[in-house]
């Protein structure tokens, strides 16, 4: 051996690069659920917020700004003095009423509203008269300790009515005028549409026209690769009538987003259906496999084992054991039957040719060197 070359037993190994790997995912196998949970709350708070929330809040600071507003443009008759404790040097005018009143800009506002908003400064502040009050109606009446509660309450009592008001009645009529304006609308129809689909899967009851009650397997995209899809109804009649069978409509979602998926269409008998709930079916998917339900039931089974030549062959051994099993029950049921048997298998064990005996067969099942035994 050269002296370049390097002996075997001296290249490092790391036998520790595995266990770490493994301890990372199932790091992350514990923090991401949690986490995608929060981010999605989270998503789900902030366009609340942003699109809800914030015109609702807006829209009352207003409201309120306009019906308390005491803003005068000239300056009050009364004495006029300087705050010195007044960073900003604010002119103020204290007229008849002992009131005191205080200059921003060019435009007189009373002195417990500018100190109001002094005593709770923010990171821009306001320069008019109209944005001291602004700031001050959303430091005194509109704490986010009291709005929250307030719009929670609001807005699930809104959901609350206007569910009820379109369930049934006038008001159902006049959503249905609604949704066939909006179907008309060139491309305003199709975002429509798909959004009323996701929605309706995610927050719809049972009592909708898509059920996703059954729970089915199909060969998707190819032969041999099996996916989990939910059975929404009947096929297309031209697709039935041209392959001559019955059809129907499978959902196959994707992960791990199950509000999405494809829809196809398949013949009947190649529909495992599953013994499984729509909940695990939505968990299976979410967790891209890592959650499996539980093993199916023996009608799972029967079910499942159509339409495989593995499947098929695990069929016709099924059926052979139970075809077999009478037999069996009879011999073990008298002593003189199992006398019989076992003599008649001695006897056929003893005239074997060559004089040697043949191995035992196995009960239930044939062997191709012994015909079954026949009945004395």
């Amino acid at each position: 051996m050269s002296n370049h070359e390097t002996p075997a037993a001296a290249v490092p190994k790391r036998p520790h690069a595995r266990p770490f790997r493994r301890a990372v995912f199932s790091g992350l196998a514990v923090v991401m659920p949690p986490l995608l949970t929060i981010v999605l709350f989270l998503w789900a708070w902030n366009t609340i917020e942003s699109y809800v929330l914030a015109p609702a809040e807006s829209t009352a600071r207003m409201v309120i700004s306009w019906s308390i507003a005491e803003i005068r443009d000239r300056a009050p008759e009364g004495t006029s003095f300087v705050d010195p404790d007044d960073p900003d040097k604010h002119q103020r005018v204290t007229d008849r009423d002992m009131r005191t009143w205080v200059r921003v800009r060019n435009r007189w506002i009373p002195e417990e509203v500018y100190r109001e908003v002094e005593e709770h400064p923010r990171a821009i502040p306001p320069v008019t008269a109209a944005g001291y009050y602004d700031q001050y109606v959303q430091t005194k009446y509109l704490r986010r300790s009291v709005v929250l509660p307030i719009f929670l309450l609001v807005f699930v009592l809104v959901l609350y009515l206007l569910g009820k008001f379109v369930a049934r009645g006038v008001g159902r009529m006049l959503w249905i005028g609604v949704e066939r304006v909006v179907a008309r609308l060139p491309i305003v129809s199709n975002v429509y549409s798909s959004v009323k689909q996701v929605t309706d899967f995610a927050f719809q009851e049972k009592e909708t026209e898509i059920q996703f009650t059954r729970i089915v397997a199909v060969q998707y995209p190819r032969q041999g690769l099996w996916a989990i899809g939910f059975l929404t109804g009947d096929g297309i009649p031209d697709v039935a009538s041209a392959i001559g069978e019955p059809v129907v409509s499978v959902l196959v979602p994707t992960s791990p987003m199950p509000a999405t998926g494809f829809t196809i269409v398949v013949p009947r008998k190649d529909v495992i259906e599953l013994s499984i709930s729509v909940d695990q079916a939505i968990q299976f998917c979410v967790s891209c496999g890592v959650v499996c339900p539980l093993p199916p039931t023996a009608a799972g089974v029967s079910a499942a084992v159509r339409g495989d030549r593995t499947s098929e062959a695990i069929l016709k051994q099924i059926e052979h054991v139970a075809s077999a099993a009478p037999t069996g029950s009879a011999a073990s049921g008298s002593p003189t039957s199992g006398a019989a048997s076992s003599g008649a298998t001695s006897s056929g064990s003893s005239s074997s040719p060559g004089g040697s005996a043949s191995p035992p067969a196995s009960p239930g099942l044939p062997t191709s060197s012994s015909p079954p035994p026949s009945e004395t």
